[in-house]
């Protein structure tokens, strides 16, 4: 079991260097993107592996341990989620700023 907490150590690590690249002035989405589908393979492993170590005598310490670390996990990943949507949202209103200013030029341009 104890494998089981390492490889959740493993995946909140990975995660937090998603969110640290997403908080970034500019992030580099190739490498989040990177970044996501190495854990979201570290998250299938760790699921088939959760499937055959199941076990009843699973030491209270060690179930402890490992509902803390998924309990930061869900939190890490309620993180991600939320800057990656402020993230979208911003960059949604910079194309639209862009955008505006475009037609606003292509106007100044047409009656000039």
């Amino acid at each position: 079991m104890d494998n089981l907490v390492k490889e959740v150590l493993n995946i909140n690590s990975l995660s937090k260097e998603i969110l640290s690249e997403l908080h970034k002035e500019e992030p580099s989405f190739a490498d989040i993107q990177n970044m996501m589908s190495k854990r979201q393979v570290m998250i299938d492993s760790f699921g088939e592996e959760l499937k055959f170590k199941k076990n009843p005598k699973i030491a209270d310490k060690t179930n402890a341990l490992l509902k803390t670390h998924l309990d930061e996990f869900l939190e890490i990943n309620e993180n991600i989620k939320e800057v990656i949507s402020r993230v979208l949202n911003r960059n949604r209103s910079d194309l639209n700023t862009a955008k505006k200013q475009r037609k606003a030029e292509e106007s100044y341009t047409f009656f000039s």
